[in-house]
């Protein structure tokens, strides 16, 4: 319960705060959401890393805490970018973001959530299962980031900049 009312009260404070947004150019509408992936990846990394950790003692469990960290981040990011006012015609691309956002979303509980669910007494099998299910929603989330992507490419050349390449970590 308490943590229901702490996202409704986030909910309605990135709301207040997307209204009264300062006006932004569209190349700064673009950075806000490009941190959007970016926390996203890091909250990514780091479940990746403690799962390495945990795998070697099969306390899957222990992946919860940063499951329920990133369920936070969607609840509140996609409201957050639900309500951010379109600059440059950038209505495609932050709907672009919303529907990313809830491909991740769905993805914690079709990936993440089975391999949270595996214990010590689990098969070989059902292990096997939940990471095979884990790689192949990682796949369909490669093509929904490039998909992004693509619609931020269209929103620069269309608001006359470029999207600087990312350099590989």
């Amino acid at each position: 319960m308490k943590n229901k009312i702490l996202i409704a009260l986030t909910i309605i404070l990135m709301s207040i705060g997307a209204n009264a947004q300062e006006k932004l150019t569209p190349i700064q509408f673009n950075d806000r959401l490009a941190m959007i992936t970016d926390t996203l990846y890091n909250l990514g990394s780091n479940w990746g890393t403690k799962f390495a950790e945990v795998y070697k003692t099969q306390q899957f469990s222990s992946l919860a805490a940063d499951r329920k960290k990133m369920e936070h981040f969607f609840v509140t990011q996609i409201a957050f970018v639900k309500n951010m006012k379109d600059v440059g015609d950038s209505k495609e691309l932050r709907m672009g973001m919303v529907n990313f956002l809830l491909f991740e979303q769905k993805m914690l509980q079709t990936a993440f959530l089975p391999v949270e669910r595996l214990s010590a007494n689990s098969s070989q099998e059902q292990t096997n299962a939940a990471i095979e299910q884990l790689t192949t929603e990682s796949k369909k989330e490669a093509a929904e980031l490039e998909k992004f992507r693509m619609l931020q490419e269209a929103y620069a050349a269309k608001n006359g900049f470029t999207i600087e390449a990312k350099k590989e970590e």
